[in-house]
């Protein structure tokens, strides 16, 4: 009779008191703990998970449309591998020959032998030469192909938005430019590494046994030795360059956030503080590459200890049998030659392991990109986990519930609106409830919720402006003119529309239109939100959504930018905490805490605040 499980208490599940819910929260915490663990330690190791990532990442440029220029490619490197194992045996007999010439002093035989054997040397090598080189072309290719892949999932549908949202993978900008080359270059390289050691290994098999069966046999063994030595001393280097990528990508990311927050460390002299960061995530990466480091020269002391072995084996095994008189001394000669190509064959296998070893971090946070990719494509079809957004000609909100990304708060709770195309509604609520969130959403870009929202979603049909507008290194004119490669309108019209936005000034104290400068930092935060109203006069959207549009502009220049929004006939959707933009809004949803909310007139809106 099995002995009876112990059950949970049944209070410690229904009616938890302060003790047991510190319980529940220790294990679910230590749940947590382990499960973290776990996937970190799938990320280190060469398994299942590993290869399967390996594929997802590959079958995308082997199974593309065209995809049969690169398999002719390999086709091609196929047979030239093939020429170079035949190459060799060749190669191995020669030297017999000419060894078998030089013992018997017959010199006009050596040196004709030697001259062929020299030029077959000469043409391994420069097929070797030719190899490589169309192997590098063809990672190359695949390099910049697979970047393209990735940067065009990161830029649909607004992965890369809700990417850094999500906060989960770090430096996505930095995985995309660094990881892609090694990943291409190592796992590429796997043809010609493989394949073309298993055609040279059947081919000295046969030469290997037709000279010494114990040779043969003693350098297989030798070689499944050090493969399996070679595994195992190369595992703990998975994690060891794991743990440096991430280290130096934590450095870059110190560095790049001081030079971007350069003004606001400078006003709080915080330059002590800065470089205290720095230092740590310095010392932290220098730590993880000198441990890197000393265990390199234990590998490397292994792998000379393991590799003076082979000095050794040839005469101990062929030596004798020469005495015997069995072979010649130009066989001892093949054998040793073909022994060396066989051994090589085998060894570029076992180099291998460090070759992946190393690509482990580049695989790992390529596919965590790229999974995340899968499941965000995933979630926009899945109506039953994830917003879901629907075409249409207004805007319509349909039993809409937000949640923060983690799940942990409910933001909005079973909205539903609709927002004709003269609209004018703001949101209105205390911080936190979710406002700029519900914004998002109704924006298209927050999809973390259940529902549904129908809006416009052909191209210029909405627009979004920021608190701190978007603004890059560059031209002025492609400033304004911003997401539009070229400007739609004349020079003229552009500093019209700048005079507009009441930015007449701005050519005359920052240039003409074909400045090139580094714009975040040279407007002010009120130029750069009255630049974004200069791009919604070029654009016309059916809806703006203006989430602090104009909260660093003064009072007139705020009055006569909404002035603008009335002449184009916009429908906008507002969030904002001045009391001066209240005025141009007819109507007030207001959030409450917990995610209910009521929709208000602006009336009723003023008598609550009088009330408060």
């Amino acid at each position: 009779m099995r002995p009876r499980r112990a059950r949970m208490p049944i209070h410690l599940i229904f009616r938890p008191g302060r003790s047991d819910l510190l319980i529940f929260r220790r294990v679910s915490l230590m749940a947590v703990m382990l499960s973290e663990l776990k996937n970190d330690q799938n990320r280190h190791r060469l398994n299942r998970l590993f290869f399967r990532r390996v594929w997802q990442l590959a079958a995308p440029y082997w199974t593309r449309k065209g995809a049969w220029k690169s398999w002719l490619t390999v086709g091609i490197l196929c047979l030239m591998m093939g020429g170079f194992s035949l190459a060799g045996a060749k190669f191995t007999q020669l030297t017999a020959d000419v060894t078998n010439a030089l013992v018997d002093k017959r010199t006009d035989l050596y040196w004709e032998l030697f001259t062929w054997l020299t030029v077959l040397g000469v043409l391994r090598f420069g097929a070797d030469l030719v190899q490589q080189l169309i192997d590098s072309m063809l990672a190359m290719h695949w390099w910049r192909w697979l970047t393209e892949y990735i940067m065009d999932n990161y830029l649909y549908r607004h992965a890369y938005y809700h990417i850094l949202q999500d906060e989960k993978i770090d430096n996505p900008d930095q995985r995309i430019q660094q990881e892609v080359e090694p990943f291409c270059g190592t796992v590429g390289a796997f043809p010609r590494q493989f394949l073309g050691s298993l055609m040279d290994m059947g081919v000295q098999t046969t030469i290997m046994m037709s000279i010494s069966t114990p040779m043969f046999f003693a350098v297989i063994g030798f070689a499944l030795f050090q493969a399996v030595a070679m595994y195992y001393i190369n595992r703990p280097t998975i994690k060891q360059n794991f743990d440096i990528t991430v280290a130096e990508a934590d450095l870059r990311y110190g560095l790049t956030h001081v030079r971007n927050n350069a003004e606001n460390i400078a006003f709080y002299r915080g330059e002590a503080v800065e470089v205290g960061h720095i230092g740590t995530r310095l010392l932290n990466a220098t730590r993880k590459q000198m441990r890197a480091n000393v265990y390199g020269i234990y590998m490397q002391l292994m792998n000379e200890g393991v590799g003076q072995v082979w000095n050794y084996l040839p005469l101990i095994i062929l030596v004798p049998v020469y005495f015997r008189g069995d072979i010649s001394y130009g066989s001892i000669a093949q054998a040793t030659a073909s022994a060396t190509l066989l051994l090589n064959s085998l060894s570029v296998l076992t180099t291998y392991i460090p070759m992946l070893s190393q690509t482990v971090p580049n695989v790992v946070r390529l596919a965590e990109i790229h999974e995340t990719f899968l499941k965000l494509q995933e979630n926009q079809v899945d109506e039953k986990n994830h917003l879901v957004m629907k075409p249409g000609k207004t805007i319509q909100l349909n039993n809409v519930s937000l949640k923060t990304p983690g799940g942990e708060q409910s933001l909005v709770q079973n909205l539903n609106l609709e927002l004709p195309e003269d609209s004018r509604l703001i949101i209105v609520g205390r911080t936190g409830v979710g406002k700029s969130s519900l914004l998002r959403a109704i924006g298209g870009l927050w999809q973390t919720g259940l529902g549904s929202v129908t809006l416009p979603l052909e191209e210029g049909a909405c627009l979004f402006l920021p608190q701190r507008p978007y603004t890059f290194e560059g031209d002025l004119r492609s400033q304004i003119c911003y997401p539009a490669a070229q400007s739609p309108v004349s020079d003229d019209e552009l500093a019209a529309l700048l005079d507009k936005v009441c930015l007449g000034d701005l050519l005359a104290r920052h240039g003409p239109l074909d400045r090139v400068a580094d714009w975040p930092r040279v407007l002010s935060l009120g130029e750069q939100q009255r630049i974004a109203f200069a791009r919604m006069l070029l654009i016309k959207p059916r809806y703006l959504f203006l989430d602090e549009a104009t909260s660093a502009v003064d009072l007139q220049t705020e009055a006569a930018l909404y002035q603008l929004l009335e002449d184009v006939g916009t429908a906008w959707i507002s969030v904002g905490h001045r009391p001066s933009v209240m005025r141009f809004h007819r109507q007030a949803l207001r959030l409450h805490e917990g995610g209910s909310w009521e929709l208000l007139t602006m009336e009723q809106l003023n008598e609550l605040a009088d009330s408060d």
